[in-house]
């Protein structure tokens, strides 16, 4: 089959997907869309997931949102409710955003420390700040 190298439209993706629930072989389904086999299969594996290109924004502004919440402090539990993730998947974006539990963590540590008027320390540890012995 030759390559096409035009954008996917969605109608196509979602006939594909509807052709693909009535039990059609992929190969059926990209040879009825006039696309290879392996484009046709990629494309709604990633529209199936929110990646593809015209759901990238959507994507991203759940990313921000996603971020500015960890970074206020929010707990695991409302980032979910508020990206419409279950708890692994938002640890693993948080993760991939470079917010995994350690950094959300220490955010929340320096964000007491400043409500206390001590500077923070990376050494600082939740026993040290118990005890008072705030470096």
């Amino acid at each position: 089959m030759k390559r096409t190298r035009t954008a996917f439209e969605r109608r196509d993706i979602e006939l594909a997907i509807r052709l693909r629930s009535e039990g059609v072989t992929w190969a059926d389904i990209a040879a009825r869309l006039g696309r290879t086999r392996s484009s046709i299969e990629a494309t709604v594996c990633r529209y199936r997931k929110g990646l593809w290109a015209p759901q990238r924004e959507a994507l991203q502004q759940r990313d921000a949102e996603m971020e500015r919440l960890a970074e206020a402090g929010a707990p695991l539990r409302a980032i979910c409710a508020a990206a419409g993730l279950k708890t692994d998947a938002a640890r693993r974006r948080l993760r991939n955003l470079g917010l995994d539990h350690e950094v959300r963590r220490n955010l929340a540590r320096a964000r007491t420390l400043a409500a206390l008027g001590r500077p923070a320390s990376p050494t600082t540890t939740p026993a040290d700040q118990k005890e008072g012995r705030v470096a």
